[in-house]
């Protein structure tokens, strides 16, 4: 049911940081997940610039004076809490991409 490649039972596997563990009363069970590495950066790589147009969309936005001074207050806050997200958001993108 889940597409797994292989059961390999061994009790001096040494898993890598990060590997989902589960403790039983046998023993414990890891997931190891093999992930295409050029496929997942290229994914990445996408999501990313997708986010930096939305920042720099929202940020050009933010530096407009017109936009500023004309905007509802909360219509300000929106933006500049979109701007937030954003930014927390492509550093974690390139924070993964850094770690593959």
């Amino acid at each position: 049911m889940l597409n797994a490649s292989d059961l390999i039972i061994d009790a001096k596997f040494k898993a890598e940081a990060g590997t989902p563990i589960a403790t039983t009363p046998l023993g414990e069970i890891l997931l190891v997940v093999e992930v295409d590495r050029t496929a997942e950066r290229e994914r990445l790589n996408k999501e990313i610039a997708k986010v930096e147009e939305e920042l720099r969309t929202v940020e050009e936005k933010l530096k407009n004076k017109s936009f500023v001074d004309r905007a509802p207050k909360q219509v300000i806050e929106q933006h500049r809490q979109r701007q937030k997200t954003f930014a927390e958001q492509l550093g974690k993108l390139k924070e993964a991409r850094e770690k593959l």
